[in-house]
């Protein structure tokens, strides 16, 4: 895996926004600069300046902000986030992420390591759980699968 989607949505949540995004960027820099890294975000009608403020932060990886209606809410950003990833193409995962949420400083070297235990010992790619924090109680959120750095969705077929 080296070429990774970051798929996100947002609605008037700038410093959270800009939280997530800032602690995405530092775990990278530390322990990811070996993926390629792309961000689709929409913004589901945001009026407090949430895509200015992103535009002027000058992130280290390409950050495309995608309009939203205002009636996306979580749910339709996410899929709006996911199709415009699609379309792009060349990636060969995709992460799922929280506006309120900060990733863990390791995050992105779990990551690699995980993928690689799963093409190793599955010979295919896997879905991959991890532990962030949240903003509104800066704990780690989904603590009964701490330790699940690796989930493996088996063919049905």
């Amino acid at each position: 895996m080296k070429n990774i989607a970051v798929l996100m949505t947002c609605y008037n949540r700038k410093e959270k926004t800009l939280r997530c995004l800032s602690a995405l960027q530092e775990g990278w820099e530390k322990n990811g600069k070996e993926l390629s890294v792309s961000v689709f975000l929409t913004d589901d009608g945001c009026s407090d300046g949430t895509a200015d403020a992103i535009r002027s932060q000058g992130f280290r990886f390409p950050i495309h902000i995608l309009p939203g209606t205002g009636n996306l809410f979580w749910n339709g950003g996410m899929i709006n986030s996911w199709k415009a990833a699609l379309a792009e193409g060349g990636f060969d995962g995709y992460l799922w992420l929280n506006d309120d949420t900060y990733s863990l400083p390791e995050f992105w070297e779990d990551l690699i390591a995980a993928d690689a235990y799963s093409l190793a010992t599955f010979g295919k790619h896997g879905i991959y759980v991890r532990t962030v924090l949240s903003n509104n109680f800066m704990k780690p959120c989904n603590r009964n699968i701490i330790s699940m750095d690796v989930g493996i969705m088996e063919d049905t077929e």
